[in-house]
């Protein structure tokens, strides 16, 4: 008896949802139909965002790190210090050549005036050739040796002013690359920088378009974790194909340096083939972006929607091209459809 009680309960409550469920209110939208334009054929590929300016700073002298100025994720100015090596032995080293060239200035005065005597004293056949020949040799010498010291000297300056390691750019510290008390020998690694000021998505373009792009071409953008297509142009067409996929490098540039874009984002560019077709285009709104992919939900006859998977094209105004089972005509959900599940009846009114 308990055991049928319980299900009784159970068949009741289940009856009960059911009712709550058909007579939840129905979720009010917009929509409008899709429509016909002549436009330019695109290519829609997945992409990935890169930066121009992407380097490994590194130490142009050897030294030991005793300062390391800026961490992983700081924004960094074109001449910002990022590490400082110990300069005491290039100081040192200075001193050492100051000294020499202070010697060798007054040698080079002595050897100046003993030139002048041997000149006048050679003149009157005082002295021999082989004496007039010294004091020009030692004349010549100590010129040289201060040129020398000269030299030293600003070599150690620049190995002073080298051993305060700075940005090259201005960017973003991506990783740090060595630590405080770490011996660098020339040319080892400081810390990764990043540009951000003029980002590029990279696409692998299948070798049969490889005629039909051009640098300079107007190209759409999308990232895949951000809301909203960016106007680009493609800025380099590598001709060169991979030889296991079959395709080329393309780089298409954009304006847009906020933080909310990271290197590496995937995303996808869709670019002018040139030719012209007619195609059926959607609202921008109605395109519903969830992990990668893109959707329309169309308004069917008895008021439910079925979503319907596309692939975008190029956009004119608000408007979109998409490819996919949508017809001219087709009535697509523009407001309201951020929540809407397949199958779902809504109470839909033109925009």
């Amino acid at each position: 008896m308990k055991q049928f009680v319980t299900s009784f309960s159970l068949l009741f409550l289940f009856s009960a949802g059911s009712i709550a469920i058909a007579q939840a209110p129905a979720a009010v939208v917009t929509y409008s139909e899709a429509r016909s334009w002549e436009g330019r054929d695109t290519l829609e590929l997945p992409a990935t965002v890169d930066s121009p300016l992407e380097t490994i700073v590194a130490a142009e002298v050897p030294g030991m790190v005793i300062e390391l100025a800026a961490r992983e994720g700081d924004r960094v100015k074109k001449g910002d210090l990022l590490a400082r090596l110990r300069p005491t032995y290039y100081e040192l080293q200075r001193k050492q050549a100051q000294a020499a060239l202070v010697e060798a200035q007054a040698r080079l005065d002595l050897a100046s005036r003993n030139r002048k005597r041997a000149d006048e004293l050679f003149s009157e056949k005082v002295i021999s050739q082989q004496d007039f020949d010294n004091a020009v040799s030692e004349l010549q010498a100590w010129q040289g040796r201060v040129a020398q010291n000269e030299s030293s000297i600003a070599q150690l300056d620049l190995a002073l002013k080298l051993s305060q390691i700075r940005a090259p750019f201005s960017g973003v510290v991506t990783s740090r690359l060595t630590q405080v008390g770490r011996w660098l020998t020339e040319g080892g690694e400081v810390a990764g920088l990043v540009s951000r000021s003029k980002l590029e998505m990279r696409v692998d373009v299948p070798e049969r378009y490889f005629s039909s792009l051009k640098v300079g071409t107007a190209a759409e953008i999308r990232i895949d974790a951000l809301d909203g297509n960016w106007s680009g142009k493609i800025s380099r067409i590598v001709p060169r194909t991979n030889g296991e996929s079959r395709t080329f490098p393309v780089l298409v540039t954009f304006n847009r340096s906020d933080s909310s874009i990271g290197i590496g984002m995937l995303g996808s560019v869709a670019l002018p083939l040139g030719r012209t077709s007619t195609q059926t285009t959607v609202p921008k709104d109605a395109i519903v972006r969830s992990g990668g992919s893109n959707s329309v939900f169309v308004l069917k006859d008895d008021s439910s929607v079925e979503m319907v998977p596309v692939t975008t094209g190029s956009g004119n105004a608000d408007w979109i091209a998409v490819r996919g089972n949508i017809k001219v005509g087709d009535r697509v959900i523009t407001r309201g459809n951020e929540r809407l599940q397949p199958g779902q009846t809504v109470q839909a009114s033109p925009q």
